[in-house]
């Protein structure tokens, strides 16, 4: 009698503990999960967007500059932000065209280059509009778009 109460006791608690370990393995598969999903889609502050294009000495976002014919610029941004080296361009009459002795493209040669950051080396031809646009990679971070106004 006494030896089935202790077995019928052990049985209690053996179930008991599978079920707490089914528990806390469900809760900890959902936070693996959510982990994963927070590595694939990075988030950033405001703040930290904003402190990244100054240490890169990118212009502010959404800026409208006016530049001559035949001017060369060279525009750095954040890599981690904007982790893909494709600055897409569209234009209506004016041309930012990469210049290629630079170095390579996101990578032009500047002595003022930071370490995390893209660097091009643009031409700005003709007359009109052009805008730079590189897509983000960060959940919350919009893309980085340059308005350009070309004069002759």
């Amino acid at each position: 009698m006494r030896s089935t109460r202790l077995l019928l006791w052990i049985i209690i608690v053996v179930i008991g503990l599978l079920l707490v370990a089914f528990f806390l393995q469900r809760d900890s598969s959902i936070t693996h999960q959510q982990y994963a999903e927070n590595r694939l889609q990075p988030k950033a502050s405001s703040q930290e967007v904003q402190n990244k294009l100054s240490a890169c000495g990118a212009l502010p976002n959404g800026t409208t500059t006016t530049v001559r014919n035949a001017t060369r610029m060279y525009i750095a941004i954040p890599k981690d932000i904007y982790p893909n080296v494709n600055v897409a361009l569209a234009s209506n009459g004016a041309t930012a065209t990469w210049v290629a002795d630079s170095g390579e493209y996101g990578a032009a040669a500047t002595s003022t280059v930071k370490e995390n950051c893209w660097s091009y080396y643009f031409e700005f031809d003709g007359q009109g509009t052009v805008d730079l646009i590189s897509k983000s990679g960060v959940t919350g971070v919009s893309d980085y778009i340059l308005h350009f106004i070309v004069t002759s």
